[in-house]
Parts: structure tokens; C-alpha cells; sequence
């Protein structure tokens, strides 16, 4: 590798959302990471996903303010009510823990650099973590995609080989991850960061960063050709030299996609 992409890989910070851009299409990794050409993200013109991405956010920013305060923030939208109430009757401040909410944490890993940010990082006074994430998508939680993708994978192993120690926890300190969504607050999944998933989740992340470095070593970004994936990519102008047709972000994404990369779009 020749030291100018040997740097720019040291020069990047891989989250969530840039793992599976990579893993679904190299094309569109090169166009969003390596040239920087950044999209915005609310290119669909559904207006009604627009408007539930839109109520999703909000419901992020008003749950980090409950707490933050301890106090549930006053709205004027009945959806965003029932969901404030259902997270403070679930999910309620417990004197004696300690709460983090829109967490960042960065880590050096041996393989590159990560970035993740947790919903809500909860220290109980009994030694445990618990790393909360809120969905709010219309559809019920998944136990067998969300155990599968990048974000359990990358949040657990983080917060076990940094955020520990950033928290001043000890080493064997017990880390959880907990889904929750509001539109369904009886439903709750729980994937512990057992030391058999980090270790394998470890052995993953380094074959993928490998990957990629090899990949921009090589300068060979092929396209991932797949019709369900391609027409509705923003970069399909600039690869297809065809329109993006019209695309519903929040199915396609997830909120916590669509605000990585807000938090790209500035810092990559």
C-alpha cells in the first residue's frame, strides 16, 4: 500500500453505518467515505416517512433532556406524549445510577478507528453497564437481525474494551445491550456482550477492516449491481447515470443510520 492510502485509511473513522456501507456496496463506500461526497440524507420525498423520521429524532433529543433533568420534556404532539410516557413508566430515573445519555465513544482499536454513540449509557451501582437504544420504527423488534447487525456488535464490544475504563468500571464489568421501542413498550430485547460474542465479533471487525484497507489499497470499488439496492442509492446518478427513485429512509436506514451520517456528513 503507498503511504498516501495507507493514510487515508489511518485517517478514517469507521461507525456503524460505514461497516454496512462497505459490506452492501464498495461503490458507494468509495463515493460517501473516500471522495466525500456527501449527501444529504432526507433525499426520499415520501413526506409521511419524512414526517415519522422527523418524529423519531425528536423523540431521541426529548428522552436525552428526561434524562438529563429527571424531568419529561412538555410536548404538544399526542404520539410524542405517549411515547415520553412510556419511556418514563419503562424506563424511569433510579437514584443511585448513573446516566449518560447521546454518549460518544472512540476507541483505537488494534484493526482502525471507531466511532459509536449510544442512546443512553446507564452505570447501576451493582458494577453493571447497560447500553440502551431506542427504536421507533413502526415495526416490533427483531431479536435475530438486531443480534446480527453491526451496531449490537460495535456497541457492546466498545463499551467493553473502552467504556469500561472511560467509566472507571472494572474490566470484567457486565456490559448489555437493550432495543427498546416506544410504539412498543411491553417488548424489550436484550443481547448481553458476553466474551464469546465480543471475541467473535472482534475476529469480524478485523477481517472487515482488512477489507477495506485492501480495498482502498487497491482502488477497486465495483459497484454491489443488486436492483433492490442500486435504485434506490443516491449515488445511483453518478454510477447508473439513472434517477435515485423515491426512497422511504427511515425503512431503509433506521434512525440511527440516518443520524450517523449527519455525523459523517461532518467529520469524514
Amino acid at each position: 500500500m503507498n503511504r498516501n492510502k495507507k493514510q487515508l485509511f489511518q485517517q478514517l473513522t469507521f461507525s456503524q453505518a460505514a461497516l454496512e456501507t462497505f459490506l452492501t456496496c464498495r461503490r458507494r463506500f468509495r463515493y460517501r467515505y473516500v471522495d466525500a461526497l456527501y449527501w444529504p440524507t432526507v433525499w426520499g420525498k415520501n413526506e409521511e416517512s419524512l414526517r415519522e423520521l422527523e418524529r423519531g429524532l425528536t423523540f431521541h433529543r426529548l428522552a436525552q433532556q428526561y434524562y438529563l433533568t429527571g424531568q419529561v420534556p412538555p410536548v404538544g404532539e399526542s404520539n410524542l406524549n405517549q411515547w415520553l410516557a412510556a419511556l418514563a413508566a419503562t424506563w424511569s430515573r433510579q437514584d443511585g445510577y448513573s446516566y449518560y445519555p447521546e454518549q460518544e465513544l472512540r476507541w483505537q482499536s488494534p484493526w482502525g478507528s471507531l466511532l459509536v454513540k449510544y442512546d443512553l449509557l446507564v452505570q447501576i451501582p451493582d458494577g453493571r453497564l447497560l447500553i440502551y437504544d431506542w427504536k421507533t420504527q413502526a415495526a416490533p423488534l427483531q431479536e435475530k437481525l438486531l443480534t446480527e447487525r453491526w451496531q449490537t456488535r460495535l456497541y457492546l464490544l466498545v463499551a467493553a474494551r473502552c467504556g469500561r475504563n472511560y467509566l472507571g468500571l472494572p474490566p470484567d464489568a457486565e456490559v448489555s445491550l437493550v432495543y427498546w421501542n416506544p410504539r412498543y413498550p411491553a417488548q424489550r430485547v436484550v443481547i448481553p456482550g458476553k466474551e464469546k460474542f465480543l471475541a467473535e465479533a472482534e475476529e469480524r471487525l478485523s477481517q472487515v477492516l482488512a477489507e477495506i484497507q485492501a480495498t482502498i489499497a487497491a482502488a477497486d470499488y465495483p459497484p454491489v449491481g443488486v436492483e433492490e439496492v442500486c435504485r434506490s442509492c443516491e449515488y445511483r446518478p453518478l454510477c447508473q447515470g439513472q434517477i435515485t427513485e423515491e426512497l422511504d429512509p427511515a425503512r431503509e436506514l433506521g434512525l440511527e443510520d440516518l443520524s450517523w451520517q449527519l455525523v459523517e456528513g461532518e467529520s469524514w
